[in-house]
């Protein structure tokens, strides 16, 4: 198990209750969710889920489980982190499910850079300023300690971690924050497998002002729509 794609989350329902969007709209982050599984798989990599106790029934068939430990988020995504090195793996990609994967041929890229040398870290930034994914080896998972949930400066926080070495960058990509922003995710071209998913998340929530527009111009030649089934809804 050489690489390992880590996807560190609650259940689908819990997600959407956590994002205000109602247990409902949970298919948008199971889709998300068995994305992520199908991408890893196409990369060679495996598949762990980092959960609390409660959440295991759900993410039940994603992947190996591990139980998320600490108080705070980062101690948490740091221990699970750790857990998941000493189960053998060298390069490890860390994500939740509100944001879906790039293609596998990016994902493969992105372990090579660092598998390689080539690069220190890849970090799939976020509109908001965090970071949706990062991919790195087992000597920085001290960085991940100090993450917390809302951060705006994650990015530049990696930077600073990786000084001279080189932290590359992929293209930003939008996360589901919350109910205002789906309209705005439906402009961009990774969401575009999640079209009809997005549109039923959106369904019956009152649009009153204007919602944040986050837009992502980037070509979603490579991407899949995620498979039908293999993931529970909660």
């Amino acid at each position: 198990m050489s690489r390992a794609v880590l996807i560190f989350a609650r259940s689908p329902r819990a997600e959407a209750a956590a994002k205000q969007l109602g247990r409902s709209r949970a298919p948008l982050f199971a889709a998300v969710a068995r994305s992520w599984v199908r991408a890893a798989a196409r990369c060679r990599a495996a598949v762990l889920v980092a959960s609390a106790p409660e959440h295991r029934r759900a993410l039940r068939s994603a992947g190996a489980w591990i139980e998320q430990r600490g108080e705070t988020f980062g101690e948490r995504l740091a221990s699970s982190a750790v857990e998941a090195f000493a189960a053998g793996v060298e390069t490890l990609l860390i994500t939740g499910i509100d944001a879906p994967p790039p293609s596998p041929a990016v994902l493969d890229a992105g372990f090579r850079a660092v598998e390689t040398g080539e690069a220190a870290s890849v970090v799939s930034p976020s509109t908001d300023g965090g970071i949706n994914f990062i991919v790195l080896r087992r000597r920085d998972v001290a960085l991940l300690s100090g993450f917390a949930v809302g951060e705006r400066d994650l990015v530049e926080r990696c930077r600073i971690h990786f000084r001279d070495e080189r932290c590359l960058l992929l293209e930003t990509v939008s996360d589901v924050d919350s109910p205002e922003h789906l309209a705005a995710l439906s402009d961009e071209a990774a969401w575009l497998p999640y079209i009809g998913l997005l549109a039923t998340a959106r369904r019956d929530w009152p649009t009153g002002g204007d919602a944040p527009v986050r837009r992502n111009t980037g070509s979603a030649a490579s991407l899949r729509a995620p498979p039908a089934r293999s993931l529970p809804a909660a």
